[in-house]
């Protein structure tokens, strides 16, 4: 089941590496106090928090409360670039070490200050910046299950970064929807509401079939080819859309090109599972296509011409070809 599947972890070597350079990168706190930027208690709060970092510190519930609202006050008020990508730094940390942080930032979900001062990094003009916006607010709707969440608003930043020529910049934003889409509300807003992120999360699975060297925005085939499947995966979850994703999208001769020629077996693997989704929720809309498209030819393949380790893997293969025969 997908409750099952843990959160993916957003993870690039780029996206970390920037991320190292701004955790050490001096910010002129005090300067901001003296432009009345920052009030001096907010200065004594900052320091402190800095410290209890640094010594990882656990905090009391109350002083978490406190820096948890200082940081998002500062993303709200200020505008250096620097600034802020410190600060969403410092909050990444807390939402991925303490579910507490996560609780309070959950809090008002739509209508609270934590939203509004995420959104509006993602209006800079830097990518690094809003990816890290996207994961923290994905971060905190996922570990608070916060289905109430306006997911469109996150699918359309998204969308920006899934056009992007830029490797990283995509790869990011495809991990960030593996993680959201744990959230069972997600995947229907974006089947049914945000047809253009979806689109173009297919496009980026289209990129990696064509020949030759990584096409743009894909950061390493097999790899992109595994996050995109994913995402189908835990979108065929939902029986609507596991009985109408290949009529809009033709997934399933994709994905039979893609098991062809895969060299991980874990993309094989995904994509068995999003095939089995498919049949088992949804075979009277997806049985004809999947015959057509040669499915059963290519679990032949798969299940003759390959060594896969994975035995649950082979057991799966052998039952989804036993289903398309019968």
């Amino acid at each position: 089941m997908v409750a099952d599947v843990p959160a993916a972890m957003v993870s690039n070597q780029f996206f970390d590496e920037f991320t190292d350079k701004v955790r050490v990168k001096p910010i002129p706190w005090e300067g901001f106090s003296r432009a009345g930027l920052v009030s001096s208690d907010e200065l004594r709060q900052l320091k402190e928090f800095q410290q209890q970092q640094q010594q990882q510190q656990n905090e009391t519930d109350g002083s978490l409360s406190e820096y948890v609202g200082l940081l998002v006050g500062l993303c709200e008020r200020l505008s250096s670039l620097d600034a802020l990508q410190y600060l969403l730094v410092m909050l990444d940390d807390l939402v991925d070490s303490d579910t507490q942080a996560c609780e309070h930032l959950a809090r008002d979900i739509n209508t609270g200050s934590f939203v509004h001062a995420m959104l509006r990094c993602t209006e800079r003009k830097d990518d690094y910046l809003g990816l890290k916006a996207c994961k923290i607010l994905a971060g905190v709707v996922v570990q608070c299950n916060a289905a109430e969440f306006a997911f469109s608003r996150l699918y359309a930043v998204l969308e920006r970064y899934l056009c992007s020529e830029l490797t990283s910049v995509v790869d990011v934003g495809v991990q960030v929807m593996q993680s959201v889409l744990r959230v069972g509300r997600a995947r229907s807003v974006l089947y049914e509401e945000c047809a253009g992120c979806l689109g173009r999360l297919v496009e980026v699975l289209r990129r990696t079939v064509v020949g030759g060297r990584a096409p743009r925005g894909v950061v390493a085939v097999p790899q992109t080819q595994y996050e995109v499947v994913f995402c189908l995966w835990l979108l065929t979850f939902q029986k609507p859309i596991a009985e109408s994703l290949n009529r809009t999208y033709d997934v399933i001769p994709l994905m039979v090109e893609i098991a062809r020629a895969a060299v991980k077996e874990k993309v094989i693997r995904i994509i068995v599972a999003t095939w089995c989704n498919m049949l088992n929720l949804a075979g009277d809309a997806n049985v004809p296509n999947m015959l057509v498209a040669q499915v059963p030819a290519c679990l032949q393949t798969l299940a003759t011409g390959r060594t896969l380790k994975d035995q649950d893997l082979r057991d799966d293969i052998a039952s989804l070809a036993e289903a398309l025969a019968a």
